[in-house]
C-alpha cells in the first residue's frame, strides 16, 4: 500500500519488482499493481459509455486489460508503464465503443412482430 502512496514516480523500482513478479506469474503483484491503478480504472471506465455495459463492467474490463499488460510491458524501450497501461486501456474501451456503435440494431416497420401484424401497424396515427 506504500507503493499507492508514493506513486509510480516515487518508488520506480517497487513497481519494477512488481512487474517483474507479475510477469513470473505472480497473482498477488498482479492484484497489488491493479489496486495501484484504480484511479485510471476509475477514470477511463467513466469516460467511455458502451450500451449494454455499466461502470462495473468497464472497470473489470480496464482491470483485465492492465493484467495483460503486465506481461507485454518492456520498460527497457523507455516508457513509463503508466503510460503504456493507459494507452491500452484507452484503446480497448476506445475499439469497443466503436464496435458497439457499428452493431446498432435497427427495425423497419414492416418487420412482423406476430402472425400477420408489422411494427408499423401497432403505432397510432
Amino acid at each position: 500500500r506504500e507503493l499507492r502512496l508514493l506513486g509510480e514516480k516515487g518508488n520506480k523500482e517497487a513497481l519494477n519488482e512488481l512487474i517483474i513478479r507479475g510477469k513470473n506469474g505472480d497473482k498477488c503483484a498482479m492484484a497489488e499493481i491493479v489496486s495501484i491503478y484504480e484511479g485510471l480504472i476509475h477514470k477511463y471506465s467513466t469516460r467511455f459509455f458502451i450500451n449494454g455495459y455499466d461502470v462495473d463492467d468497464l472497470k473489470q474490463i480496464a482491470r483485465s486489460v492492465i493484467i495483460e499488460s503486465i506481461s507485454k510491458f518492456d520498460g527497457d524501450h523507455g516508457s513509463e508503464f503508466i503510460f503504456f497501461i493507459s494507452t491500452n486501456v484507452k484503446n480497448k474501451l476506445g475499439t469497443m465503443c466503436k464496435k458497439k456503435e457499428n452493431r446498432l440494431d435497427f427495425s423497419s416497420l414492416d418487420s412482423p412482430i406476430g402472425e400477420g401484424i408489422t411494427i408499423g401497424e401497432t403505432i397510432k396515427d
